[in-house]
Order: C-alpha cells, then structure tokens, then sequence
C-alpha cells in the first residue's frame, strides 16, 4: 500500500464531506483507518494474515467511533473480509472489541454519557 497517499486522501476526502458529499463519510473513513492499521502491522513487522486483521480492526474502529455504535462498524466493515482471503471469524473479536473501545474514547472526548442506544426508565429507579 502507498502510504505518500494518505495525507492527500485525508485532506480530500474531509474538503469533499464538508462540501456536501453526497456519498457518505463511510469509505474515506475505511480507506483512511485501514491504512493506518496496514502501517502500524508493516512497522510492527507482523505476518499478512495478522496485517489483514490489523486493517479490518483499525476500520471497524473508525467506522464504530464515528457513528457511535460498535455493532455496526465492526460488521460493516466485516463484509469485506472474503475477497481478502480472509474468513468471517478471523477479525470477529479483534474488531469489536476495537470498535467498542473507539465508541468508549469518542464519548469520552467529546463529553456524552456513555450508555446504550435505548432508555429504560425501570432501570434508573434501582
């Protein structure tokens, strides 16, 4: 991977969503969170297989950390891992639980309570 791209991809596809992309953050996002975990995996010198798992869960965390639930990003992100060699249940864990501690640091950063999706009132009573 052509890492000399990744300040341009950066700085491109975050003028294209405060412009009004029409396409979504959820690609730049992958592309961008992916190349990170593929460089830390290279300077780590880690094998292909652990490379590959590295980028999915480096992913699933920018995807969970952004629309704040960690469910989804690891999933979404999931959906890739066939063409890649890789099977379903290789980057399972590692990508929920990195999208599970994104969510956690970005409620943590920006202030918000950390709960869950759904209020229910018998539980605060106790």
């Amino acid at each position: 991977m052509d890492y000399s791209k990744f300040v341009h991809m950066v700085l491109l596809s975050t003028g294209g969503m405060a412009s009004g992309l029409s396409l979504g953050p959820e690609m730049p996002l992958v592309v961008t969170a992916g190349m990170v975990g593929s460089y830390l995996a290279v300077k780590t010198k880690q094998s292909v297989l652990s490379a590959r798992v590295m980028n999915l869960t480096a992913a699933s965390a920018g995807i969970g950390g952004f629309f704040g639930m960690p469910m989804a990003g690891a999933l979404f992100v999931l959906e890739l891992p066939h063409r890649m060699g890789l099977q379903y249940f290789e980057a399972l864990s590692p990508s929920i639980l990195a999208s599970i501690f994104s969510v956690i640091v970005n409620r943590m950063v920006t202030g918000k309570e950390v709960k869950g999706y759904f209020d229910y009132p018998f539980l605060s009573k106790t």
